[in-house]
């Protein structure tokens, strides 16, 4: 009798957490029109006079709004490229960081040394020292488990995983979602089935580091098996995916596959 009661409670309980994500996931009727990515940091190098390193890191501008996705390693690196890219840290309004591994941590404190006074999305529970220290550089740290607003159209994915914690972007475009990843440490394909049946809409693009380096042919087959039974249509990974697994989707998706690199200017 009692094993029946707690199975009653748990599994009241479970569609309770679901419902709760599902009302917090209120999208606007109609997506953006547009957004605008700017790559700071990445492996590879798209623009001439940019420098590539071992990281992450991108600009992207919606609903008037610009939001620093991850910071890089290297805070000279980041901020040569920023100034060659033209991009301005004064004009930017959040940052947003997906993980708490040093190549997209990297450059944090020195943007906070150009802009502080803005919200820094960490995924949770928040680690302390990033906590901290954000908040001795006068930034308004944040973290938050379930998925949660930026702006209009834009949201965390929530934090996933569990032995690596992580948060992506969700972008709410009116071809559909476009998730902007960091590393992908929970899975990729995992964390795009989370978003999809959160956010109740088609997944359009996906673009970022997949972390896919020690994937097999086979496994990487299997990965954008689960891409298109998702129905994304575009894809550009970079940064830890693996050279020979980004190849694996260029091919894949032809003329649907996203360049990544410094200084590459993406508009959807």
């Amino acid at each position: 009798m009692k094993m029946k009661y707690y199975l009653l409670i748990f599994v009241g309980l479970f569609f309770s957490i679901g419902q709760i994500i599902a009302q917090s996931v209120q999208l606007s009727k109609k997506g953006t029109e547009n957004m605008e990515i700017s790559i700071l940091y990445d492996n590879y190098v798209c623009t001439e006079g940019t420098q590539a390193d071992w990281g992450f890191s991108c600009v992207l501008k919606v609903d008037g709004q610009q939001i620093l996705f991850d910071t890089g390693t290297k805070p000279k690196i980041l901020m040569d490229n920023i100034n060659i890219i033209g991009t301005k840290l004064s004009e930017i309004d959040q940052v947003f960081i997906s993980h708490n591994h040093h190549d997209h941590t990297g450059g944090l404190w020195t943007v906070l040394g150009e802009k502080n006074k803005i919200p820094v999305h960490l995924p949770y529970p928040a680690d302390a020292n990033l906590k901290n220290r954000t908040s001795e550089l006068g930034g308004f740290p944040k973290s938050k488990e379930e998925p949660f607003s930026l702006s209009d159209h834009v949201w965390s994915g929530g934090t996933m995983g569990k032995d690596i914690r992580e948060q992506c972007v969700v972008i709410h475009h009116k071809k559909g979602l476009i998730v902007i990843a960091g590393c992908s440490h929970p899975g990729i394909a995992e964390m795009l089935e989370q978003i999809k049946n959160d956010f109740g809409k088609e997944i359009y693009a996906v673009m970022g580091g997949f972390h896919l380096m020690r994937h097999s042919n086979k496994q990487v087959e299997s990965i954008i098996e689960d891409f298109r039974k998702m129905g994304v249509k575009k894809c550009g990974c970079t940064h830890c995916t693996g050279e020979k697994q980004i190849q694996q989707f260029r091919e894949a998706f032809g003329e649907d596959f996203i360049e990544m690199g410094t200084g590459r200017k993406i508009i959807i």
